[in-house]
This record gives C-alpha cells, structure tokens and sequence, in this order.
C-alpha cells in the first residue's frame, strides 16, 4: 500500500508538466519530487549530471571541466562534456581541448589506402594493402 501511495504522489506530481529535456527530475525522501532547471555551463566545461536525469534531491548539480583529449564543449549550454572525434588512422590536424574537438586529415598512414566500407554508416578509412601476387 505504501508504494501505491508514493507511486500515486509521484505520477501526479509537477513531474508531468515539465521538459526532461531542460530541466532535472529532483527527488526527496518524502516521495516529493520537483523539477530544477539545468544550468548553462561555460565553453570548456560540461554539466553533471546530465540534464534530464532523475536525481536525489542531495546531488550536486555543477560544471565540470572537459578532460584534455577526451571530451569537449564548444558552447555555453546545458549538455555534458561530449567525447572527442577518433580519428582512426587519419593523421590529426589538431588535437582535442576542453573547448575544441579534434580535427582529423585525410593522410593515411604509410602502406594504407582509402576505402569505403558499406555498412549502416559507410565509412571511409584507411585500411592496409595487402599485397597479393597473381598466382
């Protein structure tokens, strides 16, 4: 009975009438819920947690700094660090920043080729020569 009574409270609540998609889902012991607006973090940082997230209402909403060559932001907004672009076998342009993603070239390394490879994003890469005789 009490979970009905918590579920009850909690499907009816103020949850309902607001954007996952801009705000936070904060919820108390008390079965109380509330939305909270995501802030906008600085280029160079991202958000955390992630907007949308159903949180506890104890949980520290802040920006958090992008991680050098791992992640990203290139705006002021409410998204996450996003992960930087892998550029495979391509040489780099210019590495991954906090504030910038990484930039790839179109040289493949020494003994490979571009090809495309037909799948359910036809990717172009550089794959390996193989060097075969006709026998």
């Amino acid at each position: 009975i009490l979970f009905l009574l918590l579920w009850s409270r909690f499907a009816s609540g103020r949850p309902a009438r607001c954007s996952l998609s801009r705000n936070f889902l904060r919820y108390f012991p008390d079965a109380q819920v509330e939305c909270k607006a995501c802030p906008k973090c600085p280029e160079g940082t991202g958000l955390t947690p992630l907007c949308g997230s159903k949180i506890p209402n104890y949980t520290i909403i802040k920006c958090e700094p992008c991680r050098e060559n791992a992640t990203f932001s290139d705006t002021h907004s409410i998204e996450s660090c996003r992960p930087c672009h892998d550029c495979g076998l391509r040489n780099i342009i210019q590495q991954c920043t906090p504030y910038q993603n990484r930039k790839c070239g179109n040289r493949c390394p020494e003994r490979h080729f571009w090809t495309t490879m037909v799948s359910a994003r036809n990717a172009t890469f550089a794959a390996p020569m193989s060097l075969s005789l006709p026998g």
